[in-house]
């Protein structure tokens, strides 16, 4: 995501926390899933690009390496 380019990933719980499904990410959960979605997505290249950007965008904003490590120091001087 932090590429510019779709993010096609497979169905996982702590990605559809942190992006929106359809608009910022593609999830699959069956190779054939993955093969009928890349297809897809060559073919429309408008929408591939829009979901690409908005992940892009959402990544630099929020998803930064000092996010996550303030993420990671709150947990471990949470507990």
């Amino acid at each position: 995501c932090a590429s510019s380019t779709l993010c096609l990933c497979e169905n996982v719980e702590r990605l559809k926390d942190s992006y929106i499904e359809g608009k910022e990410i593609i999830f699959f959960e069956t190779k054939k899933e993955l093969r009928d979605l890349i297809r897809y997505y060559l073919k429309h290249e408008k929408e591939r690009e829009a979901i690409a950007k908005a992940a892009y965008e959402r990544t630099i904003v929020k998803h930064t390496w000092k996010q996550r490590l303030e993420e990671i120091f709150n947990v471990i001087y949470v507990e």
